[in-house]
């Protein structure tokens, strides 16, 4: 590390000078000439030094650092005496026990140099990438000169040899009618060698400068790549480290939704999608703009927008595009090939996700935690304030707006060196704010020339405006082919459709399909689903024309007609599904609803008290989950669905503190077919046709979400998971304001409550925490805590004449009034 270290330093000191140098030359020549010509040239030559003395400081300041704290930890240990080489059993003895005593300074010195060690890597990094980015400048620059030399020396060649021909045409002419003089035939000879040796020069020279311009990317790529691997083995070594404060610093960036939407939005279909890398065919009105072109051309200052109807596939295609080797090859191209990195951002907009999947601080935390995971020398810069003050207070608070929006313009302005970004950001419709804003604001994150934004968008007024004149594409009009694809692969091969073209053509049901949808790929989808249906029921081709002939082309109607066609049977049990999806949107913000909570939503309480209190095994939960699509598939007409994330859950043994229940709550999730069915279902005279059913019913969707918690709760493996105490918040929240139960049930779902806490806390906490705790609620961790309202080590607490148990106090600091009030009545005066 050390040599490391002095390679940096070094390089960024060399190129100080050499800059230096080269700034003292170009003033004193701008003053020698008296010409104001090379002013910028001195600009660009001030702002590289002022970059370099920058990084040489915070070498140095680092550097001075450690050695400081290597100092007065070496004058700490001579604190401890001469050791002799043989010490006796009392004078090691004595010292052990100084060791033991004064083990906390020791660690903290420690932690100390290891912060320090993970900030000079860093720096180093840095330093090391600077001069690297500094020498590609230089060695371009210098090959840039060779081919312009070159290119004077051919052009002077070029008009020598015009001159000598010409004078040898008028010899020629001149003495035409004395051509078989053997002195004019050996002049005429002598020049036509010349005049040959001359064009195979210029042929040679020309040859050599393109194999220059051919070559430089190549062999300034080729210079790169030792730098690139020390670069990563400072990484590697880095990451062996223990945790520094830029690791902490990349943790309190993160959080937990900012894949989730890209997880769940379906892969292009097979063969989909591959004309958006191809120019527009000539001789059609099938029109756009070239993405290819705009992502490998330097000159476009301006983003690149999709625009599409709802349900057109437009995230779809930004999944696809953005993750295609073809885009990254396009940006290779525009990068120099080596000369900068490039990397791809995305970000997808989620109007019925959490808040922060559709707001402007998880869109730019998103990037930023992107661009510094891989490069985590840029966070001192990028994040200054927070590098230098960081503390153990800052995981508890959230990044700010305005630390977020400066870290990212420092971002792209440091990073401009050596790095080229791609931004792929979705739905600006449904970001939640001015959509006009974001639409300037990414227009102006464009505008820079290291930066390119593709971005997505259903046409409203905003994007529209905002985005004129920038290439495009509306997808609505380009994807016909690919519902043909669709239909053909989905529908037209299934085994019965196969026997049934026996006999009659089906290529107008298949044209059919496409030509009715009019751009929607949902549209299709959903029909393919609704045709396999009847064909798997025995309909015949003709049945299956009339069929989609009767269908709305209208997404909404569509969604309407598949309401009404529910069979009447499942009309109860639909209705209770979508309050309680509902339901749990509004009182989560629109948190994943796990298969596994949602399943237990609809058992009674006795079935939920009996849950034994361990992780549930596989096989239970393969079965929960088979079940629950077949429920959600047939009773919900296909507007509600199961999406898998990428990880399946790994079941996890007695000793190791992760949470099963935690991983399923994220691995299958049930979630709207598309937003526009959240859409569909806000029409107050819709919903009120959804809950007639339940009218008069002893059902409340909050009983069943209450239920749903308390199951997850007797599941969990370990009470350190996030989702015990935040489904205890929930429970205590909703019973706090209104009554699910009767009182015999309430009283006996918050003794089950209590039961199912005690055992998780006794199970794991108990023999780490103090003996004054005694109780669940008293753990840091547990909202609204009686520890923050009183003495916490009382084993009840006094009110008039009655003594409270610890549930019974949490139950009076938490809103939990008809429960204390039902105790208390229970207890004698």
């Amino acid at each position: 590390m050390e040599a490391l270290v002095a390679v940096g330093l070094a390089g960024n000191i060399v190129q100080f000078v050499q800059f230096s140098g080269n700034l003292i030359s170009e003033a004193k020549a701008m003053k020698r000439a008296g010409s104001h010509t090379s002013l910028s040239r001195l600009k660009e030559l001030s702002e590289t030094l002022t970059r370099q003395a920058k990084i040489i400081k915070w070498l140095l300041d680092i550097a001075t650092q450690c050695e400081n704290a290597g100092d007065e930890f070496t004058s700490y240990l001579d604190t401890f005496g001469i050791i002799p080489e043989q010490p006796s059993f009392l004078h090691s003895a004595k010292v052990s026990a100084k060791v033991l005593q004064k083990q906390a300074k020791i660690n903290n010195f420690v932690a100390t140099l290891e912060q320090l060690q993970g900030s000079l890597l860093l720096a180093t990094v840095a330093a090391l990438r600077s001069s690297s980015t500094c020498e590609n400048t230089t060695l371009k620059e210098h090959f840039k000169g060779l081919q312009n030399d070159a290119r004077t020396h051919l052009q002077q060649l070029q008009r020598t040899t015009e001159v000598s021909l010409s004078g040898l045409i008028h010899k020629v002419e001149t003495h035409r009618t004395d051509a078989q003089t053997a002195s004019l035939k050996r002049q005429h000879e002598h020049d036509q060698r010349r005049w040959e040796e001359a064009s195979k020069n210029l042929q040679d020279i020309q040859q050599l400068v393109n194999m220059m311009e051919s070559r430089l990317d190549e062999k300034i790529e080729a210079l790169h790549k030792p730098i690139e691997t020390c670069l990563g083995l400072m990484m590697r070594t880095r990451a062996a480290l223990p945790k520094d404060r830029a690791d902490e610093i990349l943790e309190w960036l993160d959080f937990r939704q900012r894949t989730w939407r890209a997880d769940e939005i379906n892969p292009a279909y097979r063969q989909t999608y591959d004309w958006v890398f191809k120019p527009s065919p000539e001789g059609t009105d099938l029109k756009w703009d070239n993405l290819i072109t705009y992502l490998a051309d330097d000159a476009p200052a301006t983003a690149y927008f999709i625009n599409g109807k709802a349900g057109s596939g437009k995230s779809t295609l930004m999944k696809f595009a953005s993750h295609h080797p073809g885009t990254l090859a396009a940006l290779k191209e525009w990068a120099g090939h080596g000369q900068h990195k490039v990397l791809v951002l995305r970000f997808y907009f989620w109007k019925i996700g959490t808040e922060i999947q559709k707001n402007h601080l998880g869109l730019l935390q998103s990037l930023l935690h992107t661009v510094l995971s891989q490069h985590p020398e840029l966070i001192p810069a990028v994040l200054p304030n927070v590098y230098c003050n960081w503390g153990p207070w800052h995981q508890k608070e959230k990044p700010t707006y305005t630390e977020m929006k400066l870290g990212l313009e420092l971002l792209l302005k440091r990073s401009a060196e050596f790095l080229k970004v791609c931004l792929f950001i979705d739905g600006i419709d449904e970001f939640d704010g001015d959509h006009r804003d974001m639409c300037i604001y990414l227009q102006s994150l464009a505008s820079a020339q290291n930066v390119k934004v593709v971005v997505s968008s259903r046409p409203t007024n905003a994007p529209m405006h905002a985005f004129q004149g920038c290439p495009s594409l509306r997808l609505q009009d380009l994807t016909r082919g690919d519902m043909a694809t669709y239909v053909n692969g989905e529908l037209m091969s299934h085994p019965r459709m196969k026997r049934l073209l026996r006999y009659s053509s089906g290529i107008f049901l298949a044209s059919g399909v496409a030509e009715k949808a009019e751009g929607v790929f949902l549209w299709v989808r959903v029909v393919v689903r609704l045709l396999l249906n009847g064909l798997e029921a025995g309909d015949t081709l003709e049945d299956l024309h009339h069929y989609l002939h009767a269908l709305p082309n209208d997404l909404l109607k569509l969604y309407q007609k598949m309401m009404d066609d529910m069979q009447p049977g499942y009309r109860l049990q639909a209705s209770q599904i979508f309050q309680v999806f509902w339901r749990w949107g509004e009182l989560t913000q629109n948190k994943p609803f796990s298969v596994f909570r949602f399943a237990n939503a609809f058992e009674s309480p006795a079935y939920v008290f009996g849950i034994p209190i361990s992780a549930i095994e596989p096989d239970e939960f393969q079965w929960v989950l088979e079940q629950t699509e077949a429920r959600i598939r047939s009773r919900c007409c296909g507007l509600l669905e199961i999406r898998y994330r990428k990880r399946r859950p790994n079941p996890v043994d007695d000793h190791d503190v992760s949470c099963y229940s935690d991983e399923i709550d994220e691995y299958a999730t049930v979630s709207y077919l598309h937003r526009s069915v959240a859409e569909f279902l806000e029409s107050k005279d819709l919903w009120d046709e959804i809950c007639r059913p339940t009218k008069g019913a002893d059902f409340s969707p909050d009983a069943s979400i209450v239920c749903a918690c308390l199951s997850v709760m007797r599941t969990t493996h370990s009470i350190t998971g996030a989702n015990v105490w935040w489904d205890l918040d929930l429970v205590t929240r909703l019973c706090g304001e209104m009554t699910p139960f009767d009182d015999t049930i309430f009283l006996q779902f918050w003794d089950t409550i209590d039961q199912t806490m005690s055992e998780l806390h006794n199970r794991f906490l108990f023999p780490q925490l103090p003996e004054t705790f005694d109780h669940w609620s008293q753990d840091e961790q547990c909202k609204g805590a009686p520890r923050r309202h009183g003495n916490s080590t009382a084993t009840s607490v006094n009110i008039g004449r009655q003594n409270l148990t610890k549930l019974e106090v949490y139950a009076l600091f938490n809103g939990l009034e008809r429960y204390l009030n039902l105790k208390l009545a229970q207890k004698p005066i």
